[in-house]
C-alpha cells in the first residue's frame, strides 16, 4: 500500500538533504553563525518537504504509470508485472494500485506458467492454485464480470473467454487470468498491496 510513495519519498529526502546542506554552507559563510545556519537550513528543509514530495511524486508517476506496449515479456522490467516468458504483443496499463494487461500466448504455455506460479507460491500460508471459474458459463455473467475488470480499457469480452481465479492475499493483492482459446489472447487484472 505504501510502495507507490517510497521512491518519491527517497528522492525527496536526498534532494532536500543536499539543498539544506547547500543552504547551511551558504548561510554559514555569510553570517559566520553556525547555529543560525543550522536552524534556517532545517526550517528550509521542513517547509519545502511536502511541496517537493508532491512535485517529485507527480514527475515519478508520469514515468512509471500509464499505458505501455511491448513486443515480448522480456522487455518488461517491472517485477510486479508477471507474465509467461512466451507472451507477445503486450498492452500494459499500470497504476499505483495494480495493472491490467492483454497479451498473446498459447493455451499450453499459459497453463504451464500458471502451474509454475502455483509451485513458486507454495510457501505462502494462504496460497491457492489457479482454478477455472465455472460461474462464467452464462454470457451475461461473463460480460458483467468482464466490465468490472476491464470496462475502462475498452477491450471486448471474447465469446469463448475462460477465467482462472488466481491466488489473492487476505489484503486483496493478487490476480485472475482471463483467456480466449480461439484468439490466444490472455488478460490479467492484478491488484497490489
Amino acid at each position: 500500500m505504501l510502495k507507490p510513495i517510497l521512491l518519491p519519498l527517497q528522492i525527496t529526502a536526498i534532494v532536500l538533504f543536499l539543498l539544506a546542506a547547500a543552504v547551511y554552507v551558504y548561510l554559514n559563510r555569510r553570517s559566520k553563525n553556525q547555529t543560525t545556519a543550522i536552524v534556517l537550513a532545517g526550517i528550509f528543509g521542513l517547509v519545502a518537504f511536502v511541496p517537493a514530495l508532491i512535485g517529485i511524486g507527480f514527475v515519478v508517476d508520469m514515468v512509471r504509470y500509464g499505458t505501455f506496449t511491448y513486443e515480448s515479456a522480456r522487455q518488461i522490467q517491472d517485477p510486479s508485472v508477471q507474465l509467461p516468458a512466451q507472451a507477445q504483443d503486450i498492452e500494459l496499463h499500470k497504476s499505483a494500485s495494480g495493472h491490467e494487461v492483454m497479451f498473446s500466448v498459447s493455451h499450453s504455455e499459459l497453463q504451464t506458467w500458471m502451474s509454475d506460479l502455483t509451485k513458486q507460491r507454495r510457501s505462502y500460508t494462504d496460497a491457492t492454485p489457479f482454478v477455472r471459474d465455472e460461474t462464467l458459463n452464462a454470457p451475461a455473467t461473463a460480460i458483467g464480470f468482464w466490465e468490472m475488470e476491464f470496462g475502462q480499457r475498452g477491450w471486448e469480452c471474447p465469446k469463448d473467454v475462460i477465467r482462472y481465479q488466481g491466488w489473492h492475499s487476505g489484503r486483496g493483492a493478487g490476480f485472475d487470468v482471463w483467456y480466449s482459446p480461439v484468439a490466444e489472447r490472455a488478460f490479467i487484472r492484478a491488484s497490489y498491496w
